[in-house]
């Protein structure tokens, strides 16, 4: 596979909404996400408030096949990673 087929985004038809965990997609920053963890695992913003990120990849040839997402939860740090279930139309864990 190469990075040329790998997407930043979710695929056309699938659902947009927030993941289960309540989390949307993040909007890229000048083309980048930047996720900073702190010594105690939390995610915060430049405020110092938690802040969770998700991030919804795919492979372009193979869109709903390969659409996943990673997500982030501020508070916790907890990190975890979907993949799009066609027959229930879902991120699924």
């Amino acid at each position: 596979m190469l990075s040329a087929e790998i997407t930043y985004g979710i695929p056309a038809g699938l659902p947009v909404g927030a993941l289960a965990d309540g989390i949307s997609m993040t909007a890229l920053f000048n083309n980048q996400i930047n996720i900073t963890f702190q010594p105690d695992g939390s995610v915060i913003d430049g405020a110092g408030n938690p802040v969770g990120r998700a991030m919804f990849i795919y492979n372009n040839r193979a869109a709903r096949g390969t659409a996943s997402a990673i997500s982030v939860i501020g508070a916790s740090g907890r990190v975890k990673i979907w993949r799009y279930d066609a027959g229930a139309n879902v991120y699924a864990e």
